[in-house]
């Protein structure tokens, strides 16, 4: 009887995934939604994408995902973070989900972001449908990280009480560390009600031919010759790009031939320019290279990377960058903070503290042994492979939809 309700169950789950974000988009959260929501379409979910009328043109998604926009669809520059039509987006966002989960009938609101929180509790309250909060990180921890946001110490605080309060209103969360997982027990929220389950990543993305690098080489004009050094990803304050532009200036004297590649998505302008300004400063300008490449070209600029850095500090959450790089299988150095999920597998190189001169001994380290780099490729596929494929991943998260709808009829 138990495993005929489970498929029964299975075949009729309807899902409101809130996605309060630009979407489909080119960082961490709305690559993470599409992937998992078109995962979850292939094993039979009916997935309902709500989220904000923005959207990155070159990144398809499949029309196995209904999107439903809270305003007409705009082919606007995406940004991360605040930004001043954000909060009349999430009011909107709140009434298109409430009317999607009436006019679909909707068994399920899984939502993303601390937005999407929000609005699910607003819409759990009117619709009675139960709300699973996806959690990648702290309000404590993201708050302070924006500049607009000031000052710092207030807004840590703030965050702090956030963190306290609203995600233990949810009836199911999903952390995406073991770490993040224990702080929130320890601020509130049930520990049978929340479940460790990671981002994870699209294998088959990765997968790349000799012509696409040859092509990338071209385009880029990147010398074969070289010791690559890649970034992929924001350009936002709290990525770490001016500790990751300090250590190269340090490792370019020990190492002549080292190349780094800033590979920007959602790049603002002023952003650029600061880290620009700064790589002339150090006089290290004509050895950094500087692009925006469509989704598309990233896979082949990892391939043809000897090293992929995180230099990011501190991260609760799971850094997306950092689980593309494994399935790329590229050399990943990082810091012990942002990888910290990572720590008894090996397939990481961390480096201790925020230091940049730690980040640079931990590039130099690696760049010059050939021999350690190949064991982490060969460690962080399998890493990948083992436990963070999409796959495996929302076979839990389709268990945690059936609890709930059980509980709840």
């Amino acid at each position: 009887m138990i495993e005929k309700l489970k498929l029964d169950k299975k075949k009729s789950i309807k899902v409101a995934m809130v996605a309060a974000c630009p979407f489909p988009a080119n960082h961490g959260t709305p690559a993470a939604i599409k992937e998992m929501s078109e995962y979850l379409g292939k094993k039979l979910i009916d997935v309902h994408v709500i989220t904000y009328p923005i959207y990155d043109k070159n990144i398809p998604f499949q029309p196995i995902i209904k999107i439903h926009r809270c305003g007409d669809a705009q082919e606007k520059e995406i940004k991360v973070g605040p930004f001043k039509e954000r909060i009349w987006y999430d009011v909107k966002l709140t009434f298109k989900l409430i009317q999607v989960i009436k006019q679909v009938n909707t068994n399920v609101i899984h939502a993303h972001n601390y937005e999407g929180l929000l609005a699910g509790l607003i819409a759990k309250f009117f619709t009675g449908r139960p709300l699973i909060y996806n959690a990648i990180n702290t309000m404590e921890e993201e708050l302070p990280s924006y500049d607009l946001l000031k000052p710092k110490i207030l807004f840590k605080y703030i965050g702090k009480l956030l963190d306290g309060y609203f995600p233990k209103k949810a009836d199911f969360v999903i952390a995406d560390t073991p770490e993040l997982k224990n702080l929130l027990i320890k601020l509130g929220v049930d520990k049978k009600k929340i479940q460790w389950i990671p981002s994870g990543v699209d294998l088959s993305f990765f997968d790349v031919n000799d012509a696409a690098i040859c092509q990338i080489q071209k385009k880029y004009n990147i010398e074969k010759n070289k010791k690559i050094i890649i970034y992929t990803g924001t350009l936002d304050q709290f990525q770490g790009i001016d500790i990751l532009i300090n250590a190269f200036s340090y490792v370019k004297k020990e190492i002549k031939s080292a190349c780094l590649i800033i590979a920007g998505s959602t790049v603002k302008k002023s952003h650029r320019e600061y880290y620009e300004n700064m790589t002339k400063e150090l006089e290290i300008r004509s050895d950094v290279l500087f692009i925006e490449p469509d989704l598309k070209e990233v896979p082949a600029l990892l391939k043809i990377a000897h090293i992929a850095v995180v230099p990011r500090v501190t991260s609760m959450g799971i850094p997306t960058k950092l689980l593309n790089y494994l399935a790329a299988q590229c050399a990943v150095v990082s810091f012990k903070g942002a990888a910290h999920f990572l720590k008894n597998f090996n397939g990481v190189h961390l480096v201790e503290g925020n230091d940049f001169h730690n980040l640079a001994k931990g590039i130099i380290y690696l760049l010059n042994n050939q021999e350690r780099r190949e064991e982490l490729r060969k460690k962080g596929r399998n890493i990948i492979e083992r436990y963070y494929s999409w796959d495996i991943i929302c076979e839990k998260i389709i268990e945690i939809y059936e609890r709930l709808i059980y509980e709840n009829t």
